[in-house]
């Protein structure tokens, strides 16, 4: 695979150090356990005890909670939103806590890590599904006054990986694969800005993000796919843009628009779709020796979609929302401008975007360049 061929020629230049995942994760000094099934999965939960505080929710991840019927004396607060409004009602109402543990989604998790870290206390993260990397990050997103924000606590000291109930994940999974993937824009955006500004990246970081994508680019495996997210989530530590570039825009504008019927993974595999799209469309306004050839990482993304079996899913929002998704996109140059990506060249207001997203439908009979707006 060509991605894969490229990716290892550009770890020849940045990982310095000859990181891979088991030294990653040692030098970040976290403890990871990977369960095969709920009795290994039990062994390794915190003890039940009246000092320990579980974040989760009211949906499938506190109802498995109470199904595992093992505590009786913790604190289980199903949370009613992602706030800081939230975690400090939780904190008020909560007392003698010594130790945290988010349990469920995104969502619950970030709630735990803010706890965690306003309270100083250790935290335990146990992401029920795969569905982003942001679960295993440091930073968290947040609401604060109804607006969301994005928020830098710090890592958990312990992740529990449930194999069992990560394997039958379903879609949740697939987000979590495209999250991985959409990283390749990700990429492409900070070469971008290495090329046109002084940007200096951090070859650590920036190596976790591509060992990320080779993870699952060499195997198909739901511990590659845990250890690809833990990477990327680490990758964040000091920047978001190793993992968030062009194709994050695309989630975070289209996100509010289709009223939650859509994962962040997912979109963000949409975004890289759309982005690495115009990547190939206006490479004659790029430059030319960026980490991947902006002719054919679009394909390249397409394919490996494709053999990984979530090219229908990533393809599933621009399907059932063309229009809205061809409207919003109009905006894309406009968010986040102090983070330099492919909306600070090209102007996403000039670009014919119903004509771009009905050749991006006629997959794969799409390679033909199509006509551009001025």
């Amino acid at each position: 695979m060509v991605l894969l061929t490229r990716i290892e020629k550009i770890l020849e230049t940045y990982n310095k150090e000859n990181f891979i995942y088991s030294k990653v994760i040692d030098k970040n000094k976290i403890k990871v356990h990977f369960e095969k099934n709920e009795t290994e999965f039990k062994s390794e939960l915190p003890k039940d005890n009246s000092s320990l505080l579980i974040i989760t929710d009211p949906g499938f991840s506190g109802t498995y909670l109470n199904k595992l019927n093992i505590y009786k004396l913790a604190t289980i607060w199903k949370i009613s939103e992602e706030s800081i409004e939230e975690v400090n009602k939780i904190i008020l109402n909560t007392n003698n806590i010594t130790q945290v543990m988010g349990f469920g989604g995104g969502k619950s998790i970030d709630v735990a890590k803010m706890i965690a870290y306003k309270t100083k206390i250790p935290l335990i993260s146990i992401p029920t599904a795969p569905s982003h990397d942001g679960q295993i990050a440091k930073n968290c997103a947040l609401k604060e006054n109804g607006i969301k924000k994005s928020f830098s606590t710090l890592y958990p000291k312990k992740i529990l990986i449930p194999k069992h109930l990560w394997t039958t994940s379903g879609n949740l999974k697939r987000a979590g694969a495209l999250d991985i993937a959409s990283n390749v824009v990700a990429l492409q955006d900070v070469s971008l800005s290495i090329n046109k500004t002084n940007f200096k990246p951090d070859f650590e970081h920036l190596t976790y993000a591509l060992l990320s994508v080779k993870k699952i680019l060499k195997e198909q495996t739901m511990d590659s796919l845990a250890e690809a997210l833990i990477m990327s989530g680490l990758a964040m530590d000091t920047h978001s843009n190793y993992c968030s570039g062009s194709e994050h825009e695309i989630e975070k504008i289209t996100i509010p628009i289709l009223n939650k019927n859509y994962t962040h993974g997912q979109l963000a595999g949409t975004g890289a779709i759309i982005a690495s799209k115009i990547y190939e469309l206006y490479t004659n306004k790029l430059p030319n020796n960026l980490f991947f050839d902006n002719n054919t990482m679009y394909m390249e993304i397409m394919r490996l979609y494709k053999e990984y079996n979530v090219l229908e899913f990533a393809l599933k929002p621009i399907k059932e929302n063309k229009k809205q998704i061809a409207e919003i996109l109009k905006t894309a140059s406009k968010i986040r401008p102090e983070r330099y990506t492919l909306w600070n060249i090209i102007d996403s207001t000039t670009i014919d975007w119903n004509t771009i997203l009905d050749s991006i439908l006629k997959y794969p009979n799409n390679t033909n360049k199509i006509p551009l707006k001025n």
